[in-house]
């Protein structure tokens, strides 16, 4: 069984005094310890390539597997994300919660709700109507003009 798989993420640790590094350990290889990297192939299971480091391969007893971006930050900021149209709700890790929802007339997209329940969160998690006005107030108004094909008027010339 493989002890890593492609695309986790490993810090390097210090090989160059093992006595058979798999692949071989070079000077050079010092640059890398203690940084984090992703596993972009796997050659066996004791050797590996990892992004950014130049192709040389790393031996697997010299990385530990550091967890990904996602599960540093969300299991302690989000602690469950509902989305039921036409609401985004998130309750958040200290049990706050953000509701957002979409305007009438809009089509419901759970992507845009979740980026929205984040920003309404940073910004102003007290009122969705300060956070719409200010979000309204950065938009050009060349953006509001539109024609019955949807296309920006001026932007296209009609």
């Amino acid at each position: 069984m493989e002890k890593f798989k492609v695309g986790d993420k490993v810090r390097v640790l210090d090989g160059s005094d093992a006595v058979s590094y798999a692949g071989g350990w070079v000077n050079v290889m010092n640059d890398f310890v203690g940084h984090e990297y992703c596993v972009c192939e796997i050659i066996d299971n004791q050797k590996v390539r990892l992004t950014d480091t130049r192709n040389y391969v790393f031996d697997t007893r010299y990385l530990v597997k550091v967890s990904s971006a996602t599960d540093s930050w969300s299991s302690d900021l989000v602690k469950k994300v509902i989305v039921n149209a036409p609401a985004t709700i998130i309750i958040w890790g200290d049990n706050s919660k953000t509701v957002v929802k979409c305007m009438e007339g809009e089509t419901f997209d759970p992507e845009k709700g979740i980026a929205m329940a984040f920003m309404k969160h940073i910004m102003f998690n007290d009122s969705s109507t300060r956070m719409n006005k200010w979000v309204h107030s950065q938009i050009p108004d060349v953006y509001t003009d539109f024609d019955d094909s949807g296309a920006w008027c001026e932007l296209f010339g009609n």
